[in-house]
């Protein structure tokens, strides 16, 4: 029979109440007291405790020896059966990528520090999971798919023939704090299309998501696709702000719907924007809205970029929406969401 010892660490304070037990002869010493909690956890035998004072220190061995086995904050365990459903999603996903064109490709779990913070924007950089310096090099765990792939493209970008159409399925890591929707370690389908500049691009791409979703089983009834662009975005805020101002306050766009009315009109202030310019902006929902602006050339050519994509997509799973925006530095034209109809 093989003899294995499992380390547990408990509290000064709990240590003291074991060895009150002990002293009273309720355990012959506090590493039975211990094994017995441990026996009760793992097996739900062991019969009923009758003294009140026990049966609290057992509550809490059994506590703080569950702490220390909990998975870490913000992640997922897959048991069989969870990861028998996970496998047929991301088969599905898998088929559905391949059927538009799209090749799979892998890359490594951490990047060099220096590629993972180049486009990344600044809460990105909060975000990054850094692993101990070693040496010279320093690495991050990825926080998307995007950035390792476009190294991928990059290195062998001479030999390949165009558009590049390549996908990956896999996990990726943001230390955030955990909350509905958003975990520490999660997984993601990113599907990059390198070498046009064409609308037909991202057509196919959100084409491709909305087919994604429809060969796991959902309808319009279901969710539908939030759609921008951002040279018209950022054409239209030319004429309320700077350039140096854009990036502040496409941010603030970004996470309008996500804070307070007064939040937006202290952080407009404090970019020095007027709150009532941007929101008159904010207010025009549909395409005809945004012609009654006066556009400029980067407003007018975001603008045909969108109708093309909306020609070339199902309408009834599209919606315009000005303030989609994307926080990320390299986003630069059309950039949209995908949501379920009650928008949680």
């Amino acid at each position: 029979m093989v003899m294995e010892t499992m380390q547990i660490r408990l509290t000064e304070g709990l240590i003291k109440e074991i060895k009150i037990l002990v002293g009273k002869g309720i355990y012959p010493n506090s590493s039975e007291c211990v094994r017995d909690a441990v026996r009760r956890l793992i097996t739900g035998s062991g019969g009923k405790i009758d003294i009140p004072e026990a049966q609290e220190v057992q509550k809490q061995i059994q506590k703080q020896v569950k702490d220390q086995f909990q998975k870490p904050t913000g992640t997922t365990d897959f048991y069989p059966e969870e990861m028998s459903v996970k496998t047929q999603i991301f088969n599905t996903l898998r088929k559905t990528a391949n059927n538009f064109g799209f090749n799979e490709v892998e890359t490594p779990a951490f990047e060099s520090l220096d590629l993972l913070t180049k486009k990344s924007g600044e809460e990105i950089l909060t975000q990054i999971f850094t692993l101990e310096q070693k040496g010279d090099e320093t690495f991050g765990l990825r926080f998307d798919l995007t950035v390792p792939i476009t190294r991928m493209f990059l290195e062998k970008q001479k030999e390949l023939s165009k558009p590049v159409k390549w996908y990956a399925l896999s996990r990726m890591w943001r230390y955030e704090r955990p909350q509905a929707g958003r975990l520490r370690e999660f997984y993601q389908l990113s599907v990059e299309l390198f070498g046009s500049s064409k609308p037909t691009a991202d057509a196919e791409a959100i084409n491709l998501a909305i087919n994604c979703l429809k060969n796991l089983g959902l309808t319009e009834k279901d969710f539908f696709v939030k759609i921008n662009n951002r040279k018209l975005l950022q054409g239209i805020l030319l004429s309320i702000a700077k350039e140096s101002q854009l990036e502040s306050l496409i941010k603030l766009i970004d996470k309008s719907k996500k804070i307070t009315d007064d939040e937006f009109n202290q952080e407009a202030k404090r970019i020095k924007i007027n709150p009532k310019e941007l929101k008159q902006i904010l207010k025009c929902k549909t395409l005809k809205d945004v012609e009654q602006l006066k556009l400029n050339n980067l407003a007018k050519e975001g603008l045909e970029e969108l109708k093309e994509i909306l020609r070339l997509t199902d309408k009834k799973f599209m919606e315009f929406d000005i303030s989609i925006a994307r926080g990320l530095a390299y986003y630069t034209g059309t950039v949209f969401e995908i949501y379920d109809r009650e928008e949680k």
